[in-house]
């Protein structure tokens, strides 16, 4: 249930790319290994922030994904729902562990990124 496509992505990782939450529970009920990276490292939670799926996110933190996961750049799943904007991500992720003082190895962190993408509603969150 977790062998990669000739890009290196998984069933489930697909599946989050399409933001289809009923695939994404089968193959999790399949077992389906809901921290295993495809291409780049991506993790099934981190695309879901990138395509901004609070339901999906939701699904894969409740069955085991690791919410501070870095890829390649030193992005974490919180780090990418604040460049994206989403506050409903970003409230879940924190409430459920993210770690709010991590750096990308670029040196950004999750304010600057809120900040630089003008993502107000995420900057205020934080900063509350």
């Amino acid at each position: 249930v977790d062998k990669k496509d000739e890009n290196g992505n998984t069933p489930l990782i697909i599946a989050c790319q399409k933001g289809n939450t009923f695939i994404v529970n089968c193959l999790l009920d399949l077992g389906a290994n809901v921290n295993e990276e495809g291409r780049n490292g991506d993790t099934p939670l981190i695309i879901a922030c990138k395509h901004k799926y609070v339901t999906i996110t939701k699904i894969l933190i409740d069955r085991g994904a690791n919410v501070n996961k870095e890829i390649i750049n030193g992005f974490t799943p919180l780090s990418i729902a604040c460049y994206c904007g989403n506050v409903d991500l970003v409230k879940y992720l924190i409430c459920h562990g993210a770690d709010v003082e991590k750096d990308e190895k670029n040196g950004n962190n999750i304010l600057i990124n809120a900040c630089y993408y003008s993502n107000t509603a995420v900057l205020n969150y934080l900063l509350d």
